[in-house]
C-alpha cells in the first residue's frame, strides 16, 4: 500500500514537472514574440527560460509592463493596460498596432535606402581615402543620415487603404515606427559597407599617386 502511494505521489510530481516546463509565447509591446518557460516573478519583472537555436539555454529578465499578452495551450491571457499605456490604445487597438509593428519589420522595403547610404559613404570614403584624411572614419555617418531621411515608411497602398483591419490607424502607427527603425538600421550597415569599400578604393588610388 505504502509503495502505491508512493508511486502515485511520484506520478503527480512529474506531471506537476512537465507542466511547469511548458513552453508559453510573451507577446511583446513592440510586437516581438518571446517563446520561453517562466520561473519566477517579481512586481515588475519576470523571469524567463528560453532556448536559442544552437540549443544553449537563456535566462531573460521581462518588464511586465513591455508584455502585451501570454499565451499557454492557445489560451491568451491579456497582460496590457490601456491605462498605464501614454498611447491611449485600447486592446485592440493595440493588437492592431503590434500587427503592423511586425508587418513593418517583415515587409518593409529598404533598397532605396541602402543603397542611397552606401553609395554616400562610399563616395565619401574614396575621396577622403585619396587624400590619406584620417575623417575617413566619418564618413559612415553623412551616408546614413541620408539614407534615413528618404521617403517610404507606410505600409503599401494595398494595405493601407484596404477593409479591416489595415487602413486603421493604429495599424499604420506602429508598420510606420517599425519601418523606420527597420530603414535606419539598415542604412547604418549600408554607410559602414560602402565607407570600407570606398575607403579601400581611395587608398588604393593614394598608394598608386605616391
Amino acid at each position: 500500500m505504502t509503495q502505491k502511494i508512493s508511486s502515485i505521489l511520484l506520478l503527480l510530481l512529474l506531471s506537476i514537472g512537465g507542466f511547469t516546463q511548458i513552453n508559453q509565447t510573451f507577446l511583446m509591446i513592440g510586437g516581438q514574440e518571446l517563446i520561453g518557460v517562466q520561473l519566477d516573478q517579481s512586481p515588475e519583472e519576470i523571469v524567463v527560460e528560453t532556448t536559442k537555436k544552437n540549443g544553449k539555454i537563456k535566462i531573460i529578465l521581462v518588464d511586465k509592463s513591455s508584455v502585451f499578452s501570454i499565451t499557454q495551450n492557445d489560451e491568451e491571457t491579456i497582460w496590457y493596460n490601456p491605462d498605464s499605456n501614454e498611447m491611449g490604445y485600447s486592446v485592440k487597438e493595440m493588437r492592431l498596432y503590434l500587427k503592423g509593428q511586425q508587418d513593418g519589420r517583415l515587409e518593409h522595403k529598404t533598397t532605396i535606402p541602402l543603397i542611397a547610404s552606401f553609395t554616400v559613404s562610399g563616395l565619401l570614403a574614396a575621396l577622403v581615402g585619396s587624400q590619406e584624411l584620417a575623417i575617413v572614419i566619418l564618413t559612415p555617418i553623412p551616408g546614413a543620415l541620408i539614407g534615413s531621411l528618404t521617403k517610404g515608411n507606410m505600409p503599401a497602398n494595398a494595405k493601407a487603404n484596404g477593409g479591416e483591419p489595415m487602413n486603421q490607424a493604429a495599424y499604420i502607427s506602429g508598420y510606420k515606427k517599425s519601418a523606420r527603425m527597420k530603414k535606419i538600421l539598415h542604412c547604418i550597415l549600408g554607410s559602414v559597407a560602402g565607407t570600407a569599400v570606398g575607403g579601400v578604393i581611395g587608398l588604393t588610388i593614394a598608394a598608386s599617386d605616391s
